[in-house]
């Protein structure tokens, strides 16, 4: 294998020799059963499976065709399916074929089906494929019938199609008719949960696997159950691995990658879904020959990187923003300066005439990587959304709902935890394109939201900030102005208390009636990224600040801040930025 190539596994292999204290495999402690509890395969067929697995060693990890990796980008986690197996031990159908893509898989078996094994069509764990960011992978079957037997769980090819997940090697499986967990067991597993008495139609059973821990488990109903096996698929870089799903009898089940929302929660986050891993390269093939590639190796890699999301997209309007600053530097001044959303008195806002507000999402709202609302949020999100409204509500994100997320999945995800609708838009913040598509959102509203009576709600200046203030020059409004501090803030720097509430001079809100977009620039960190972007950002306002000549006097805007903060809603630490504006502000 050339040098080439082996790049890609020595990165895998430094993404998971990071961790201090790597997973290591430990057997299950549970009594492993002689005999099954309530059925027993052939012999034959034992032997057969023995036999089928030293005549076919595994597959090494592979990357994906390039028409895989279109596939992905086009419909997301629809992508997944289950290959009609060739064995004529099923007897049943499977239906997966629609237009776009299948939401979810249907299987349906007659009573003369065998013991029979369905493996996905793309792997769900890749070992040449990144997992940074990702938590692991997971997906869930709903039991409309089970007049049999059900098991879901992992594999790798190639494996027994007349063995259940579980009783060979590189496979783990739950089986549903006997709740015994099974991995390379070929005898009567292990007892795994006390949860589960029956298995009744509408029940829903998911299988995840977390990449911190090398461990499989299992949810039932929307609840995750113990882990069933910890350290198994280790190192991955060194296997795929692919949903495994048995069936004997007659049965109706239909399995979900992520076509529709998951049953358990968290599976709904990004972090967790297939489509976020399988397709982002990182790896290589096994073969270890100091060679060139082939131009058929070379033009694969190629092709499937070029079509992978990028972990940090190339932001080419954001990259612009620094020359239009030239003639414009007060661009990169925000309105009003707050740690995070919780320092926000919406209700002022909507009396002063503000009608809409646009939210950013990552490190605003969100942890990043994630979906779901940052917990010490929930009341003042909750009053934002009564006060304007769910549908006067936009995130924007340079994410979700971009042409990074594959099939609109992120922006789905997004929109059922916050509540609200997440804009899809081509172009990255703070496009011009992105600002007609933000205006054309509110203009179609029931009673439209203008421009003027916007607020918009973001961490970065380059993106958020300028977006607004873009937004203000297109509607003939002036820009902010120099920024000072409220007498209150000025003794709270005196203090023991960091807490600086900036108000910024803007001549257009001296008149009566909401002069927007007001910009709000929220500093606080819930996750630490790109912190030297961030000082740069800090200090290019400070500049501003300091030498950009005021057009007019200041304006108080104290109104739209809650001051008073408990201690427990003022717990978090401030932030990098915030740290370095008190420090220049004291010397």
């Amino acid at each position: 294998m050339s040098r080439f190539l082996k790049a890609f596994k020595h990165r895998a292999e430094e993404s998971e020799a990071s961790s201090s204290a790597p997973p290591q495999w430990a057997p299950a402690p549970e009594v492993s059963h002689r005999w099954g509890k309530w059925n027993e395969a052939p012999e034959e067929e034992f032997d057969a499976a023995l036999d089928f697995c030293k005549e076919y060693p595994l597959q090494p990890p592979r990357l994906l065709p390039s028409d895989a990796v279109d596939r992905i980008n086009e419909v997301g986690c629809k992508a997944w399916s289950l290959d009609y197996p060739s064995s004529p031990r099923f007897v049943g159908q499977i239906i997966s074929d629609s237009k776009g893509g299948p939401a979810v898989v249907t299987v349906q078996t007659r009573p003369e089906c065998k013991d029979v094994c369905l493996l996905s069509n793309l792997p769900i764990i890749g070992g040449l494929y990144d997992i940074q960011g990702k938590e692991g992978i997971y997906y869930e079957i709903l039991i409309n019938r089970m007049d049999g037997i059900v098991a879901v769980g992992t594999a790798c090819r190639p494996y027994p199609a007349w063995r259940l997940p579980g009783w060979n090697r590189m496979s783990a499986g739950f089986h549903l008719d006997d709740f015994r967990k099974f991995f390379e067991d070929g005898d009567g597993g292990r007892d795994y949960t006390d949860a589960i008495t029956r298995i009744r139609p509408g029940d829903t059973v998911g299988c995840g696997y977390e990449f911190r821990t090398g461990s499989i488990f299992f949810t039932y109903n929307g609840i995750r159950l113990p882990p069933a096996f910890t350290g198994i698929y280790l190192p991955r870089s060194q296997q795929d691995v692919f949903a495994a799903i048995g069936v004997e009898g007659r049965c109706d089940f239909q399995v979900n990658f992520g076509g529709e929302l998951f049953r358990w929660k968290e599976g709904n986050e990004w972090a967790w879904r297939v489509e976020g891993h399988v397709g982002r390269l990182t790896g290589r093939s096994a073969d270890l020959e100091d060679e060139l590639p082939s131009y058929q190796e070379a033009s694969h890699c190629f092709l499937s990187y070029r079509h992978l999301p990028r972990r940090m997209p190339l932001n080419i309007p954001g990259i612009l923003v620094p020359f239009q600053l030239i003639i414009y530097p007060r661009l990169a001044l925000p309105s009003l300066i707050v740690n995070d959303i919780r320092q926000i008195d919406f209700r002022a806002l909507k009396k002063a005439g503000y009608r809409g507000a646009v939210f950013d999402k990552d490190n605003c709202l969100t942890i990043p990587h994630r979906d779901t609302l940052v917990p010490e949020l929930q009341e003042s999100w909750k009053t934002c959304r009564e006060t304007f409204g769910d549908e006067n509500i936009l995130i924007v994100s340079n994410s979700a709902g971009t042409y990074l997320d594959a099939g609109g999945i992120q922006s789905e995800s997004v929109s059922h935890h916050l509540g609200v609708p997440v804009l899809c838009h081509k172009s990255l913040k703070p496009a011009y394109s992105c600002i007609a598509d933000i205006r054309t959102y509110f203009s179609s509203l029931r009673s439209p939201v203008h421009g003027h009576e916007l607020i918009v709600v973001g961490d970065r200046v380059f993106t958020d900030v300028i977006l607004a203030n873009r937004m203000r020059l297109q509607s003939k409004l002036p820009l902010p102005q120099s920024a000072s501090e409220t007498s209150e803030s000025k003794e709270k720097s005196g203090t023991s208390s960091h807490h600086q509430e900036l108000v910024t001079s803007d001549p257009a809100l001296h008149g009566e009636g909401a002069q927007g977009p007001l910009s709000i620039w929220t500093t606080g960190v819930w996750k630490r990224e790109s912190m030297l972007m961030r000082c740069l950002e800090s200090g290019l306002v400070r500049a501003v600040q300091k030498y950009s000549t005021p057009a007019g006097g200041q304006s108080d805007y104290s109104r739209f801040i809650i001051k008073e903060q408990s201690k427990s809603e003022s717990s978090k630490k401030f932030g990098m930025i915030e740290r370095l504006l008190l420090r220049f502000r004291r010397s």
